[in-house]
């Protein structure tokens, strides 16, 4: 029996097995920014399966952009922030897209319990004091049930995808509850970061965008010690420097590339602006 004819039976006898087994595919979704430069795309997520990703497009549209189909079937394509003009409702917007809108409780990547948009829960004491509601019932969550939501899930893995925590939740914060937290934590921020940046409110909007989602990320402090030419640069108003410093280790190339092309983008508008 010659090696050709064994090596065809082979290879039939897998051509039929990838026939009849499940083919597990990997579901891409992707941002899709249209700025003065032109339109770029950037992996968002990685999905388990179509309905999980179309789920996360539909997330996106929710921030205030659009999404489509293209392409291979296994391929979501999400336009996050389809205006070339950023205003500052669109910068709340997408830095709430890169946080994360989650109406369950979850454990971030240090193993914290969150809701919200990246809202820490420290204890069962404080998830009490937040609004819940029975996923089941659609009624106002009792103390016990938040403490029991709370305890769950501080029990599980740290750092899955968020979505994978809902299981172990019986409750949702309401949206309304969700963006006034939001709101409230934007706030924040935004008096801190006038503390360490005097200028901050002269700052165009990008500018300003791109250190509010840096301090969501980093904490103030955190942005101020971690990244000192970074600061310096803002501080000089030195856009285009900044923007070469603005790259952080620990978040997704798209909002990394989010942030420099907002602070490139200013740099390109300044020109644009100077007298011929």
């Amino acid at each position: 029996m010659s090696f050709s004819f064994l090596s065809g039976l082979w290879s039939s006898l897998v051509g039929l097995l990838l026939g009849v087994l499940p083919q597990v595919q990997t579901v891409q979704v992707y941002e899709v920014w249209h700025t003065p430069k032109g339109k770029a795309a950037v992996k968002y997520a990685d999905a388990p399966n179509r309905a999980t990703a179309e789920t996360t497009a539909e997330g996106l549209r929710k921030l205030g952009g659009t999404a489509e189909v293209k392409g291979p079937v296994n391929k979501v394509v999400a336009a996050a922030a389809p205006a070339a003009e950023l205003t500052w409702e669109n910068v709340k917007r997408v830095i709430r897209g890169h946080e994360g809108d989650i109406p369950h409780m979850y454990l971030d990547t240090k193993g914290y319990v969150t809701v919200a948009v990246g809202q820490l829960v420290s204890s069962a004491a404080e998830a009490q004091k937040l609004t819940f509601i029975n996923r089941a019932t659609g009624k106002p969550a009792t103390a016990e049930e938040i403490a029991a939501d709370f305890a769950e899930v501080s029990k599980q893995t740290k750092g899955m995808v968020a979505s994978k925590y809902r299981q172990y939740t019986k409750l949702d914060m309401p949206e309304d509850a969700r963006s006034k937290l939001y709101d409230t934590r934007v706030a924040g921020f935004l008096s801190e970061l006038k503390g360490k940046f005097p200028d901050y409110d002269n700052y165009p909007v990008r500018v300003r965008g791109a250190l509010l989602d840096m301090a969501f990320n980093l904490g103030t402090n955190g942005l101020v010690t971690k990244f000192p030419s970074f600061t310096a640069a803002i501080k000089a108003k030195d856009w285009a420097k900044a923007a070469k410093e603005s790259n952080r280790p620990d978040v997704s190339a798209g909002r990394n590339s989010t942030i420099r092309q907002w602070l490139e983008d200013q740099v390109a508008a300044d020109k644009a602006a100077k007298p011929k």
